[in-house]
């Protein structure tokens, strides 16, 4: 299997505050994420990040329409990762920060 490196570390490069940063991950999470990938699960969480070990593997089970309401109105810890598991929380907030706007007029 190659996932992406066989190395002890991945060094990655983000921003942060407008920042380049580099950041280690650990021989713990690269397992992780490998053992995710054979067991053919694409997404995983690494904290709030969500992770797409094979983006470009078609699996077509994930992405249809009844996938969508497994993920409505519920808390992303409560299912599998999944990019709808990400919307539904990104949606969420938006209403709680919309309801919350109009409650303070």
């Amino acid at each position: 299997m190659n996932l992406l490196v066989n190395t002890e570390y991945f060094l990655y490069f983000g921003y942060a505050g407008g920042h380049l940063t580099n950041n280690v991950v650990s021989p713990t999470v690269l397992q992780a994420i490998r053992l995710r990938y054979a067991q053919k699960e694409i997404y995983t969480y690494s904290g709030i990040v969500l992770i797409a070990t094979n983006p470009f593997a078609r699996v077509d089970s994930l992405y249809v329409p009844g996938m969508v309401q497994v993920y409505a109105g519920k808390q992303r810890a409560t299912q599998a990762p999944h990019l709808f598991a990400i919307a539904e929380e990104a949606f969420m907030y938006v209403c709680q920060h919309i309801l919350e706007k109009l409650g303070g007029r």
